[in-house]
């Protein structure tokens, strides 16, 4: 019988300890997942700041958290040589290591221009974490294991025969590399692709060449010609005339019937092979203004007018014009859900503060990061699609940022009144309610399961003395 009583409370111990166990979790998740991304979304709803023409205080916290882990990710990158492994097939595993290195390059750029003058401990920390995680950035640009995909496709030529996206991306990324560290480690290999990919865009019938052999992207020829203006000032070479000639080709040959540029052409005419798509649109309108401000704006004037879709719940960029039917998606857009692009309203964020639209830039972006399901890690979606289909949880966000960080112009703001979609207030009550909830429940089962305890404790014990005379005879 003892040893049954034993048992008993043993088991009654281990049940404990269990549930106790078990609601800290609960407790724990419902702060991290649920509480705290609710107090992030009201946070960013209330927060001016992504109205203004600067960089604000959550973004640069969110830049210095990004920043420690592509740190981490691209050394880990580089020495796995995983570069030289993957399919050239994989878009997402060739691409999006060196797109997601230039965007770290050119979002710290900016960074450091926004921390000019500025002394405190912040501004020391970042500086030497931006210094630090560049070197990775621009490594895993030069490295010609980077580069194991398009030799595939463009043979040993591939630095010298077309193949713009990715010799665009050399010139970018270390473009901004130079701006940030002043050294002139990668200047050969820079300023070999800006002579000879400026030579072969100048010489083409049209400015336009392919990124891969048949298929050329107007947005992705338009970001060369920036990147070629943009290594000018340290190479003393002129490609004025180039980003002359290829706005007037795309302002007229490759229009669609939007007013935007297609998103493929055709080299040898300069025609447009595709319909006008977001995510196309997007890019193009991020460094569209570097070349000609007149085109830009009025480009951004027909996106807003046949691209910009506000159903009161969600205002964002569709990947179709309006008068598409249909809402494919594939690689280039992203998922498409209710004609919205997810890739072109992220995108979209860059393209809304290059062009001074900071009323649709702030909601975007208001929008976007509790949609992101923020964490104390970061953003758990993009951090979960970049982990699970290259193992770069970082990539997702450091897109996020370069849009959130592009330099506004000092004219043409078109200022930001404070509005708020109807989903931005859903979505903090999707996170805040069950996150009181779950906390609560936890609370009344505590609660419940203590009280008979603390009745006992306030019980007197019985005393023979102090009972009351029934009047009977022992």
């Amino acid at each position: 019988m003892d040893k049954l009583m034993a048992l008993e409370t043993r088991m009654g111990v281990w049940k404990f300890y269990f549930r106790a166990g078990l609601s800290l979790c609960v407790v724990i998740s419902s702060l991290i997942f649920l509480l705290y991304p609710a107090w992030v979304t009201l946070r960013v709803a209330l927060d001016s700041g992504f109205g203004k023409p600067g960089i604000n205080s959550y973004t640069l916290s969110m830049f210095e958290q990004v920043s420690h882990r592509y740190n981490k990710w691209g050394n880990h990158y580089l020495k796995s040589q995983y570069a030289s492994k993957v399919s050239w097939e994989s878009v997402a595993g060739t691409e999006w290591p060196i797109f997601g290195s230039v965007f770290y390059l050119a979002t710290a750029e900016e960074i450091l221009h926004q921390l000019e003058g500025k002394k405190n401990w912040q501004a020391r920390r970042l500086r030497k974490e931006i210094l630090k995680t560049s070197e990775v950035a621009a490594r895993i640009v030069a490295d010609p294991s980077t580069a194991t995909w398009v030799k595939q496709q463009w043979g040993e030529n591939y630095l010298t025969k077309e193949n713009v996206f990715y010799r665009m991306l050399l010139i970018m990324g270390l473009t901004h590399y130079e701006h940030i560290t002043g050294k002139l480690t990668y200047r050969p290999l820079l300023g070999s692709q800006v002579q000879t990919l400026g030579k072969e865009l100048s010489e083409a019938p049209y400015p336009l060449l392919d990124d891969y052999p048949g298929d050329c992207y107007p947005n992705d020829v338009l970001w060369a010609v920036a990147a070629l203006r943009r290594a000018d000032p340290l190479l003393g070479t002129d490609h004025q005339k180039l980003g002359d000639d290829l706005m007037k080709v795309l302002n007229t040959k490759t229009l669609a019937k939007e007013g935007l540029p297609t998103f493929m052409a055709i080299k040898f005419t300069g025609e447009g092979h595709d319909l006008s798509r977001g995510c196309g649109n997007s890019g193009i309108l991020i460094y569209a203004p570097e070349l000609d401000r007149g085109i830009s704006h009025r480009w951004y004037q027909n996106y807003e007018k046949h691209f910009w879709q506000d159903n009161g719940w969600i205002r964002g960029f569709r990947e179709y014009s309006k008068g598409i039917p249909y809402s494919n998606n594939d690689v280039d857009s992203g998922p498409v859900m209710g004609g919205f692009g997810s890739v072109a309203t992220v995108i979209g964020i860059g393209a809304a503060r290059a062009n001074g639209r900071l009323d649709h830039a702030s909601v975007l972006t208001r929008q976007i990061i509790p949609a992101s399901w923020p964490t104390p890690w970061g953003l758990m979606i993009p951090s979960l699609m970049g982990g699970l289909m290259i193992d770069a949880a970082p990539l997702g966000e450091m897109a996020l940022l370069f849009s959130m960080t592009r330099p506004v112009p000092s004219r043409d703001v078109v200022s930001s009144p404070w509005t708020l979609p109807w989903g931005i207030i859903l979505i903090f009550f999707i996170f805040l309610l069950p996150g009181l909830y779950l906390i609560y429940t936890e609370y009344r089962y505590w609660k419940k399961w203590l009280k008979p305890m603390g009745q006992s404790a306030e019980r007197p014990e019985a005393n023979p003395d102090t009972q009351p005379d029934t009047g009977e005879i022992e």
